[in-house]
């Protein structure tokens, strides 16, 4: 299972990887409504995602199919940046940095990265590792700045990034809910 967030204002949504009998990757707010499938063709078993925050695009890998590509936030514009049995045999974590896209092998043990558009020439960046699960870059980039309108909030319990306006949610731990003013929990009634 692989999930991401862009957590700005203007997105805050979660993607993620559904192995279920149709697989798919989805997205809904942070605050888990509008479940979306932005993704259903073409896939068989998608082992990571990563964004990249600057141009709003979603990557993926297929471990099955053998490929990277990337989308945007709804699905559309899919493109390819590699596909190759040779140059993918079991590829696993991914992460995007600047104009690169990084990605770990398990079946060659192998750290590779190449051009995150168009990957005609892949590089090794480490090789053998014999564990690795997962591969994560850290810059300013990847870690954009934005409002937390949760601050500002008066949620007694819990409050959610969302997409809609004013940008919050409130919610309540499981054995309470929120009362009729939509920003308190109270014990439930059952």
């Amino acid at each position: 299972m692989s999930i991401v967030l862009d957590p700005r204002e203007g997105s805050r949504f979660m993607f993620w990887c559904d192995y279920a009998y149709h697989p798919s990757i989805k997205r809904a707010g942070m605050d888990g409504t509008n479940i979306t499938v932005i993704v259903s063709e073409k896939i068989k078993f998608i082992t990571s995602l990563t964004i990249d925050y600057p141009n709003q695009y979603l990557y993926f890998v297929d471990k099955d199919l053998d490929f990277i590509d990337f989308c945007d936030y709804n699905g559309k514009h899919r493109q390819r940046v590699l596909s190759s049995y040779s140059l993918l045999q079991n590829p696993r974590g991914l992460t995007v940095l600047e104009d690169r896209v990084y990605w770990i092998d398990r079946g060659t043990n192998v750290i590779y990265h190449c051009n995150k558009f168009r990957c005609d020439r892949k590089k090794i960046i480490s090789s053998h590792f014999r564990t690795l699960q997962d591969i994560v870059s850290y810059s300013k980039v990847r870690q954009p700045s934005s409002s937390n309108p949760c601050f500002q909030s008066s949620c007694s319990h819990l409050c959610l990034l969302s997409p809609l306006n004013p940008g919050y949610k409130c919610a309540c731990p499981i054995t309470m809910q929120l009362d009729n003013d939509g920003r308190k929990c109270v014990t439930c009634k059952y």
